[in-house]
């Protein structure tokens, strides 16, 4: 068993399907899209949302922050009750496509599903990498990443400061220490909302000078939602 239900859920909550698969913009990642079942009344009987799961190897699944991902609509909508996520992701420019389906009906009420046809398609559109996002709050943040290597010569933030927000990334050797050239203080202020927001830094530092090499990023800011970053 590599995910189940677990005590942070209510009690009589159950996985009925999950969704699991590679995300194609980066493969070392596994991605999952489990219903989560509340049962109420018969083992049968209940209501099922989205949410969203990550893993990096298909057996440690995390599940962050438990919100539901396709949420259940309005009481007598056409998702009402039940919201399922389909397999495959559809890249389209800065965008994820997914396909779903969502129920009016509860799942075990076989009598509803005869008095009126049930089940519709839906597509859900999102930006790329926006399973998870950092949020730093109006009080303002800082983190520190694991190493990772400078594979390339610019550094790409998936970000989103909203008119109020704003963000800095400094460079820090592996021992923490911070890289000449690379501080956080020296960064040009990020205020956008892009999935390519390019870093840059005041003093005129070059990635291509630390190609190869391992280092940390410091991010600092407020009001901002950080998805993802990579250098290219």
């Amino acid at each position: 068993t590599v995910f189940a239900a677990d005590e942070k859920d209510p009690p009589d909550s159950d996985v009925y399907t999950i969704s699991a698969q590679p995300y194609p913009l980066d493969p070392c990642w596994y991605v999952g899209f489990p219903s989560m079942f509340q049962r109420e009344g018969r083992t049968s009987e209940g209501r099922l949302e989205v949410h969203f799961a990550g893993s990096r190897d298909g057996i440690t699944w995390h599940r962050y922050d438990r919100k539901p991902y396709a949420p259940l609509g309005l009481a007598g909508s056409e998702s009402a009750n039940m919201t399922f996520m389909g397999p495959g992701l559809v890249v389209r420019g800065d965008e994820i496509w997914q396909y779903g389906t969502g129920f009016h009906s509860r799942h075990g009420d076989m009598e509803a599903r005869k008095r009126k046809t049930d089940g519709v398609i839906y597509r859900y559109v999102q930006r790329v990498d926006g399973f998870v996002s950092l949020d730093f709050e109006a009080a303002g943040g800082r983190c520190v990443t694991a190493p990772v290597k400078v594979d390339g010569p610019r550094l790409l933030l998936n970000v989103d400061t909203t008119v109020l927000g704003q963000l800095r990334v400094g460079l820090q050797d592996a021992e923490r220490k911070p890289i000449s050239g690379f501080s956080a203080d020296d960064c040009k202020l990020i205020r956008t909302n892009s999935t390519r927001a390019e870093v840059s830094w005041a003093g005129g530092g070059d990635l291509a000078t630390l190609k190869g090499r391992e280092v940390r990023l410091t991010f600092a800011g407020s009001r901002a939602k950080l998805y993802s970053f990579r250098f290219e």
